[in-house]
């Protein structure tokens, strides 16, 4: 897109704004303003604005783990010199003032006074953008990412990644050979931990209600020995959380969250998931112990892995659904063509190419499925979204 044609798009769009501020007005225009950007850099200035993303994920990085975002303050008429920043946090001045240089991060005016901005008060006292950016992003993907154009590229094949104990990951913590999220857990609980806790950021940003009526499991009278809904892979239990939420007719006793038991350990001592949801230890690359269950949920699971992984995952549930089961699978589906609606499909493609996996299109989940005896009923998804539900059956 040219200068001019970029300019008349991102003035149409500010002209629409006060009349909607949904989210998709939001992301039209911060992708119009990302055309104006790029319509108007130069080649070296592009390759500055790059460099300068990179170091400011370390200068922000940096910031959380001495402890600022704790004690700045929030409004601007409390606002903190930076000489009592550094008393509060124990951070020398000079280095102080070298990460805070150039970002936007956090606030400071003229008179050098220091306040959170907006975007840093997300941040702050441990809420889940801190853990995405830390427990996800940094901690983890970036570990290997790196490393992955020179050190993982120079001894690996030009290609995908496409077994889980030899990838980008692996290789920078030296662990080749085994798998990306063993060692995860074995070797880095504490980043595994971190790394749960980031994933809940997910829950908002790809709402796992609003989309799919998980009401229906239970309109149609379900036998009482039948589980209503198992979430494979669940993680600490926040998508069974919001889904009991969102629909309180759904009987939590008659719930369940697998996962492996260091990863149920934060679910088992969790003051907020519902009185009398069930906790089962449980491998995904074992038999599926609880047959017949009306619903099977797995999100973000079968885009951590290589196609024929997967199709072993969706095979152990497969073969113990009942003819009314259904496997539901919430997914980034990557579209045609990346817009700022979608971009999660392609920044998620991006992370899990860290551990050998990827997302996929819509066909890439129909072969899947097909391989594993299932076939999808419906795509559920919100318009101009990634995030889709996709509701599959036995063939």
């Amino acid at each position: 897109m040219d200068l001019k044609s970029s300019i008349q798009a991102l003035t149409n769009a500010l002209q629409s704004f006060p009349k909607t501020v949904s989210e998709t007005a939001r992301f039209e225009i911060i992708s119009k303003a990302k055309d104006l950007i790029f319509a108007l850099q130069s080649p070296e200035q592009h390759v500055l604005q790059v460099s300068a993303n990179t170091m400011e994920l370390v200068a922000i990085r940096t910031v959380m783990r001495m402890g600022v975002l704790e004690v700045l303050p929030k409004e601007k008429d409390e606002a903190l010199e930076l000489q009592v920043l550094a008393e509060k946090t124990g951070v020398q001045e000079s280095l102080f003032l070298r990460l805070l240089v150039g970002t936007r991060f956090i606030q400071q005016d003229s008179a050098g006074k220091y306040w959170h901005s907006h975007v840093s008060k997300g941040s702050a006292d441990g809420g889940n953008a801190e853990a995405w950016f830390k427990g996800v992003v940094y901690d983890v993907v970036m570990d290997g990412f790196f490393l992955y154009p020179t050190a993982y590229l120079d001894t690996h094949p030009l290609e995908e990644p496409s077994d889980p104990s030899v990838t980008p990951v692996t290789c920078a913590w030296n662990k080749e050979g085994d798998n990306s999220w063993q060692v995860l857990a074995r070797d880095h609980p504490n980043k595994m931990l971190n790394f749960q806790r980031g994933m809940a950021m997910l829950v908002d940003a790809a709402p796992v209600t609003g989309v799919y009526d998980f009401s229906q499991l239970v309109k149609i009278e379900v036998e009482k020995e039948r589980m209503v809904l198992v979430d494979v892979g669940g993680g600490s239990g926040q998508c069974v959380e919001a889904i009991l939420k969102a629909h309180p007719d759904i009987p939590a006793e008659r719930c369940m969250v697998q996962d492996l038991g260091h990863t149920l350990e934060h679910a088992r001592h969790s003051e907020t998931l519902p009185r009398g949801l069930q906790l089962l230890e449980h491998d995904f690359w074992t038999p599926q112990p609880i047959v017949h269950a009306k619903a099977y949920f797995m999100r973000w699971i079968i885009h951590d892995y290589v196609d024929s992984l997967s199709v072993k995952i969706l095979k152990n549930t497969a073969a113990v659904m009942a003819r009314d089961s259904v496997l539901l699978i919430h997914e980034a589906i990557v579209p045609e063509r990346l817009s700022e609606t979608t971009m999660i499909a392609g920044i998620m493609d991006m992370f899990v190419l860290n551990c050998a996996g990827k997302e996929r299109t819509k066909k890439g989940f129909e072969v899947l499925l097909e391989q594993a005896g299932l076939v999808v009923r419906k795509y559920w998804q919100r318009e101009g979204t990634a995030a889709t539900m996709i509701e599959a059956v036995l063939a």
